[in-house]
Protein backbone atom coordinates (compact mmCIF):
# COMPACT_ATOMS: atom_id res chain seq x y z
CA UNK A 1 0.00 0.00 0.00
CA UNK A 2 1.34 3.62 -1.14
CA UNK A 3 1.65 6.26 1.28
CA UNK A 4 -0.40 9.05 1.51
CA UNK A 5 0.15 12.00 -0.20
CA UNK A 6 -0.41 14.49 -2.78
CA UNK A 7 1.17 17.15 -5.07
CA UNK A 8 2.52 19.44 -2.83
CA UNK A 9 5.41 21.62 -3.67
CA UNK A 10 7.00 20.93 -7.27
CA UNK A 11 10.15 18.72 -8.01
CA UNK A 12 12.03 22.20 -8.15
CA UNK A 13 10.69 23.60 -4.95
CA UNK A 14 11.63 20.55 -3.01
CA UNK A 15 15.08 19.88 -4.66
CA UNK A 16 15.96 23.74 -3.88
CA UNK A 17 14.56 23.60 -0.42
CA UNK A 18 15.13 20.32 0.69
CA UNK A 19 18.56 18.24 -0.96
CA UNK A 20 17.50 14.35 -2.33
CA UNK A 21 19.37 13.08 0.11
CA UNK A 22 18.39 14.72 2.90
CA UNK A 23 14.70 13.98 2.05
CA UNK A 24 15.65 10.54 1.73
CA UNK A 25 17.27 10.51 5.04
CA UNK A 26 13.75 12.02 6.69
CA UNK A 27 11.61 9.77 4.60
CA UNK A 28 13.28 6.98 6.58
CA UNK A 29 10.77 4.61 8.04
CA UNK A 30 11.83 3.77 12.47
CA UNK A 31 10.02 1.33 15.07
CA UNK A 32 11.92 3.45 17.91
CA UNK A 33 10.24 6.68 17.56
CA UNK A 34 6.43 5.28 17.40
CA UNK A 35 7.19 3.62 20.44
CA UNK A 36 8.67 6.31 22.53
CA UNK A 37 5.45 8.95 21.42
CA UNK A 38 2.86 6.11 22.57
CA UNK A 39 4.81 4.99 25.30
CA UNK A 40 4.24 9.17 26.69
CA UNK A 41 0.61 9.42 25.33
CA UNK A 42 -0.44 5.79 27.48
CA UNK A 43 1.67 7.47 30.11
CA UNK A 44 0.08 11.14 30.05
CA UNK A 45 -3.42 9.23 29.55
CA UNK A 46 -2.78 7.33 32.72
CA UNK A 47 -2.21 10.51 34.39
CA UNK A 48 -4.86 11.81 33.58
CA UNK A 49 -7.14 8.72 34.26
CA UNK A 50 -5.57 8.72 37.74
CA UNK A 51 -6.40 12.65 38.39
CA UNK A 52 -9.80 11.87 37.03
CA UNK A 53 -10.39 8.85 39.35
CA UNK A 54 -9.14 11.00 42.59
CA UNK A 55 -11.53 13.48 42.26
CA UNK A 56 -14.41 11.46 41.34
CA UNK A 57 -17.19 13.06 43.90
CA UNK A 58 -15.37 16.32 43.62
CA UNK A 59 -15.64 19.78 41.28
CA UNK A 60 -12.11 18.60 40.34
CA UNK A 61 -14.34 16.25 38.08
CA UNK A 62 -14.69 18.78 35.77
CA UNK A 63 -11.17 20.36 34.69
CA UNK A 64 -10.24 16.26 35.67
CA UNK A 65 -12.34 15.06 32.65
CA UNK A 66 -11.48 17.79 30.67
CA UNK A 67 -8.09 17.08 30.67
CA UNK A 68 -8.71 13.28 30.13
CA UNK A 69 -10.76 13.82 27.14
CA UNK A 70 -8.31 15.95 25.65
CA UNK A 71 -5.52 13.43 25.46
CA UNK A 72 -7.61 11.03 24.78
CA UNK A 73 -9.06 13.11 21.46
CA UNK A 74 -5.81 13.77 20.57
CA UNK A 75 -5.54 9.68 19.51
CA UNK A 76 -6.10 11.56 16.52
CA UNK A 77 -2.12 11.72 16.22
CA UNK A 78 -1.17 8.16 16.14
CA UNK A 79 -4.54 7.98 14.11
CA UNK A 80 -3.58 10.29 11.88
CA UNK A 81 0.02 9.00 11.32
CA UNK A 82 -0.85 5.19 11.26
CA UNK A 83 -2.87 6.42 8.48
CA UNK A 84 0.03 7.54 6.17
CA UNK A 85 1.41 4.36 6.78
CA UNK A 86 4.24 6.23 8.43
CA UNK A 87 4.09 6.04 12.19
CA UNK A 88 5.94 2.54 12.43
CA UNK A 89 8.12 0.90 9.95
CA UNK A 90 6.37 -2.82 11.37
CA UNK A 91 3.16 -3.24 8.94
CA UNK A 92 0.88 -5.16 12.09
CA UNK A 93 2.35 -2.41 14.46
CA UNK A 94 1.51 0.31 12.25
CA UNK A 95 -2.37 -1.40 11.33
CA UNK A 96 -3.09 -2.30 14.90
CA UNK A 97 -2.38 1.25 16.44
CA UNK A 98 -4.55 2.57 13.44
CA UNK A 99 -7.10 0.39 14.73
CA UNK A 100 -7.30 0.74 18.21
CA UNK A 101 -7.07 4.54 18.12
CA UNK A 102 -9.62 5.08 15.67
CA UNK A 103 -11.98 3.05 17.77
CA UNK A 104 -11.09 5.07 20.68
CA UNK A 105 -11.60 8.44 18.73
CA UNK A 106 -14.87 6.77 16.89
CA UNK A 107 -13.16 7.47 13.68
CA UNK A 108 -13.10 4.42 10.91
CA UNK A 109 -9.91 3.82 9.48
CA UNK A 110 -10.89 3.03 5.81
CA UNK A 111 -12.95 6.12 5.42
CA UNK A 112 -10.08 8.33 6.68
CA UNK A 113 -7.70 6.63 4.73
CA UNK A 114 -9.54 7.43 1.48
CA UNK A 115 -10.82 10.69 3.28
CA UNK A 116 -7.33 12.16 4.16
CA UNK A 117 -6.04 10.93 1.03
CA UNK A 118 -8.49 13.61 -1.09
CA UNK A 119 -7.49 15.98 1.58
CA UNK A 120 -3.81 15.71 0.60
CA UNK A 121 -4.57 15.42 -3.27
CA UNK A 122 -6.61 18.42 -3.18
CA UNK A 123 -5.67 20.84 -0.08
CA UNK A 124 -8.06 23.47 -0.03
CA UNK A 125 -9.83 23.01 -3.45
CA UNK A 126 -13.37 24.75 -2.78
CA UNK A 127 -14.79 21.11 -4.25
CA UNK A 128 -12.45 18.35 -3.99
CA UNK A 129 -11.00 18.56 -0.37
CA UNK A 130 -13.55 16.31 1.61
CA UNK A 131 -11.58 17.96 5.14
CA UNK A 132 -11.93 21.41 4.12
CA UNK A 133 -14.06 23.00 7.10
CA UNK A 134 -15.80 26.33 5.23
CA UNK A 135 -18.43 26.48 7.76
CA UNK A 136 -15.93 27.71 10.46
CA UNK A 137 -15.02 30.46 7.94
CA UNK A 138 -17.65 33.08 9.73
CA UNK A 139 -17.52 33.63 13.41
CA UNK A 140 -20.50 31.64 14.77
CA UNK A 141 -19.63 28.49 11.95
CA UNK A 142 -16.38 28.87 13.77
CA UNK A 143 -17.93 28.58 17.34
CA UNK A 144 -20.49 25.95 15.96
CA UNK A 145 -18.01 23.41 14.86
CA UNK A 146 -15.45 24.26 17.74
CA UNK A 147 -18.01 23.15 19.54
CA UNK A 148 -17.64 19.26 18.37
CA UNK A 149 -21.51 19.08 17.28
CA UNK A 150 -20.85 18.19 14.36
CA UNK A 151 -18.12 16.05 13.93
CA UNK A 152 -19.69 13.59 16.80
CA UNK A 153 -23.24 14.04 14.76
CA UNK A 154 -21.16 12.79 11.52
CA UNK A 155 -19.59 9.99 13.83
CA UNK A 156 -22.76 8.80 14.78
CA UNK A 157 -24.65 8.99 11.15
CA UNK A 158 -21.92 7.07 9.98
CA UNK A 159 -21.94 4.42 12.84
CA UNK A 160 -25.61 3.99 11.99
CA UNK A 161 -25.67 3.60 8.26
CA UNK A 162 -22.23 2.59 7.19
CA UNK A 163 -22.72 -0.85 8.61
CA UNK A 164 -25.58 -1.06 5.68
CA UNK A 165 -23.19 0.36 3.25
CA UNK A 166 -24.88 3.92 3.06
CA UNK A 167 -22.62 6.30 2.51
CA UNK A 168 -23.67 10.35 1.87
CA UNK A 169 -23.72 12.25 -1.37
CA UNK A 170 -20.61 13.77 -0.23
CA UNK A 171 -18.80 10.58 0.77
CA UNK A 172 -19.64 9.57 -2.97
CA UNK A 173 -17.65 11.96 -4.53
CA UNK A 174 -14.84 10.71 -2.74
CA UNK A 175 -15.49 7.09 -2.49
CA UNK A 176 -15.34 4.88 -5.62
CA UNK A 177 -18.72 2.03 -5.06
CA UNK A 178 -15.54 -0.74 -4.83
CA UNK A 179 -14.45 0.97 -1.40
CA UNK A 180 -17.80 -0.07 0.15
CA UNK A 181 -17.97 -3.33 1.26
CA UNK A 182 -14.85 -2.81 2.83
CA UNK A 183 -16.04 0.39 4.76
CA UNK A 184 -19.02 -1.39 5.65
CA UNK A 185 -17.00 -4.21 7.34
CA UNK A 186 -14.94 -1.43 9.16
CA UNK A 187 -18.27 0.19 10.43
CA UNK A 188 -19.76 -3.50 11.96
CA UNK A 189 -16.38 -4.37 13.34
CA UNK A 190 -16.59 -0.56 15.11
CA UNK A 191 -20.39 -1.08 16.11
CA UNK A 192 -19.34 -4.84 17.79
CA UNK A 193 -16.80 -3.61 19.83
CA UNK A 194 -19.00 -0.86 21.16
CA UNK A 195 -21.78 -3.27 22.00
CA UNK A 196 -19.62 -5.73 23.30
CA UNK A 197 -18.25 -2.95 26.20
CA UNK A 198 -21.94 -1.60 26.70
CA UNK A 199 -22.83 -5.19 27.41
CA UNK A 200 -20.07 -6.30 29.28
CA UNK A 201 -20.49 -2.69 31.55
CA UNK A 202 -23.99 -3.75 32.00
CA UNK A 203 -23.03 -7.45 33.24
CA UNK A 204 -20.73 -6.45 35.66
CA UNK A 205 -22.93 -2.72 36.14
CA UNK A 206 -19.87 -0.66 35.95
CA UNK A 207 -19.57 2.75 34.80
CA UNK A 208 -15.83 2.26 33.99
CA UNK A 209 -16.22 2.66 29.82
CA UNK A 210 -18.14 5.83 30.07
CA UNK A 211 -16.00 7.46 33.06
CA UNK A 212 -12.68 7.12 31.86
CA UNK A 213 -13.53 6.83 28.19
CA UNK A 214 -16.46 7.85 26.15
CA UNK A 215 -17.66 10.90 28.40
CA UNK A 216 -14.09 12.32 27.93
CA UNK A 217 -13.67 11.28 24.55
CA UNK A 218 -17.04 13.21 23.61
CA UNK A 219 -15.91 16.37 26.18
CA UNK A 220 -12.57 16.32 24.35
CA UNK A 221 -13.99 16.27 20.52
CA UNK A 222 -13.64 20.59 20.72
CA UNK A 223 -10.46 20.71 21.40
CA UNK A 224 -9.56 18.35 18.21
CA UNK A 225 -11.90 20.44 16.36
CA UNK A 226 -10.36 23.71 17.08
CA UNK A 227 -6.81 21.72 16.18
CA UNK A 228 -8.13 20.89 12.75
CA UNK A 229 -9.66 24.38 12.12
CA UNK A 230 -6.47 25.52 12.73
CA UNK A 231 -4.49 23.39 10.10
CA UNK A 232 -5.98 25.26 7.36
CA UNK A 233 -8.87 27.75 7.62
CA UNK A 234 -8.23 31.32 6.98
CA UNK A 235 -4.96 30.16 4.64
CA UNK A 236 -4.88 30.93 0.92
CA UNK A 237 -6.75 28.54 -1.27
CA UNK A 238 -3.83 28.01 -3.56
CA UNK A 239 -2.27 24.59 -4.16
CA UNK A 240 1.21 25.66 -3.20
CA UNK A 241 1.52 23.82 0.39
CA UNK A 242 3.24 26.82 2.26
CA UNK A 243 0.51 29.38 1.18
CA UNK A 244 -2.71 26.93 1.87
CA UNK A 245 -1.26 25.12 5.74
CA UNK A 246 -0.74 26.78 9.03
CA UNK A 247 1.98 25.42 11.05
CA UNK A 248 1.37 26.12 15.28
CA UNK A 249 5.19 26.62 17.19
CA UNK A 250 3.76 25.10 20.55
CA UNK A 251 5.73 23.75 23.57
CA UNK A 252 7.15 20.44 23.11
CA UNK A 253 5.06 18.32 25.91
CA UNK A 254 2.31 19.15 23.98
CA UNK A 255 3.27 19.02 20.41
CA UNK A 256 4.44 15.18 21.11
CA UNK A 257 1.18 14.45 22.48
CA UNK A 258 -0.28 15.53 18.95
CA UNK A 259 2.73 13.38 17.12
CA UNK A 260 4.29 17.09 15.87
CA UNK A 261 1.38 17.49 13.67
CA UNK A 262 1.82 21.57 14.77
CA UNK A 263 4.23 21.38 12.11
CA UNK A 264 1.50 21.01 9.76
CA UNK A 265 2.93 23.02 6.60
CA UNK A 266 5.86 20.82 6.98
CA UNK A 267 3.51 17.56 6.89
CA UNK A 268 1.58 18.98 4.22
CA UNK A 269 4.82 19.86 2.43
CA UNK A 270 6.35 16.25 1.98
CA UNK A 271 3.55 14.13 3.25
CA UNK A 272 6.25 10.96 3.12
CA UNK A 273 8.15 12.55 6.14
CA UNK A 274 7.17 10.43 9.19
CA UNK A 275 5.91 12.47 12.20
CA UNK A 276 9.34 11.96 14.21
CA UNK A 277 11.27 13.46 11.46
CA UNK A 278 9.05 16.85 11.13
CA UNK A 279 11.47 18.85 13.04
CA UNK A 280 14.12 18.79 11.40
CA UNK A 281 11.97 19.43 8.30
CA UNK A 282 10.70 22.19 10.22
CA UNK A 283 14.52 23.48 10.11
CA UNK A 284 14.56 23.83 6.69
CA UNK A 285 11.17 24.82 5.56
CA UNK A 286 10.68 27.54 8.52
CA UNK A 287 12.50 30.66 6.35
CA UNK A 288 9.33 29.71 3.66
CA UNK A 289 6.48 29.91 6.10
CA UNK A 290 3.69 31.96 5.28
CA UNK A 291 1.13 30.82 8.05
CA UNK A 292 2.38 30.77 11.38
CA UNK A 293 1.10 31.20 14.65
CA UNK A 294 2.72 31.07 18.09
CA UNK A 295 0.76 27.86 19.48
CA UNK A 296 -3.05 26.46 19.35
CA UNK A 297 -4.36 29.16 21.19
CA UNK A 298 -2.22 32.05 18.70
CA UNK A 299 -3.65 29.96 15.76
CA UNK A 300 -7.26 30.14 17.03
CA UNK A 301 -6.73 33.99 17.02
CA UNK A 302 -5.89 33.94 13.70
CA UNK A 303 -8.67 32.09 12.81
CA UNK A 304 -11.34 34.26 14.46
CA UNK A 305 -9.37 37.67 13.10
CA UNK A 306 -9.95 35.47 9.90
CA UNK A 307 -13.54 35.31 10.24
CA UNK A 308 -13.52 38.98 10.72
CA UNK A 309 -11.42 40.45 7.99
CA UNK A 310 -11.37 37.94 5.93
CA UNK A 311 -7.73 38.58 4.60
CA UNK A 312 -5.95 35.12 3.99
CA UNK A 313 -2.68 36.45 3.19
CA UNK A 314 -0.56 37.82 6.57
CA UNK A 315 0.60 41.53 5.20
CA UNK A 316 4.23 39.85 6.00
CA UNK A 317 3.93 37.77 3.20
CA UNK A 318 2.28 39.90 0.91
Amino acid sequence: MRRIGGPELSAAQINQIVPRRTRSELNALRDGPGIAFLAYHLGVMGGTGYLLHLSLGTWWVIPTMLAHGYVIAALFGPFHETAHYSAFKSRWLNESIFWVSGVAIFYMKTLFRIEHMAHHAHTQDLEKDPQRIPVAETFWGYIYYASGIPSLQLKLWRLVYHPFGKISEREKSYISADRIPELRRDARIYLGVYVLVAAVSLYFQTWAAAIYWFVPAVLGEPFQRMIRIAEHTGCELVPNMLRNTRTMLTNAPLRWLNWNMALHVEHHAISSVPFHALPRLHELLAPHLVHVSKGYLGAQRDVVRFTSDGVRTPASAV
